[in-house]
């Protein structure tokens, strides 16, 4: 059984701050975010569909909003 690879949730806001204002290519921001463009891709697109991340994603719960803001879910 694989363990499940934990993200640093600051790289990963940043990286699609970067990528919705045009600053960065997806590949770019991937890089940013320490994921391949794939991986990258499947949790953008959770992001932008209002779906929730997998448990243990990154190393603290978060709260998501569309315009990349993150806070930390105290429940």
């Amino acid at each position: 059984m694989s363990k499940q690879k934990q993200f640093d949730s600051q790289k990963f806001c940043d990286a699609y701050n970067a990528f919705a204002s045009r600053k960065v290519t997806m590949a770019e921001a991937a890089k940013m975010a320490e994921m391949c463009e794939p991986t990258f891709r499947k949790y953008l697109r959770k992001l932008l569909m209002g779906e929730p991340f997998p448990k243990g994603l990154f190393e603290a719960e978060y709260i998501w909003t569309l315009n990349g803001d993150a806070y930390k879910d105290e429940q």
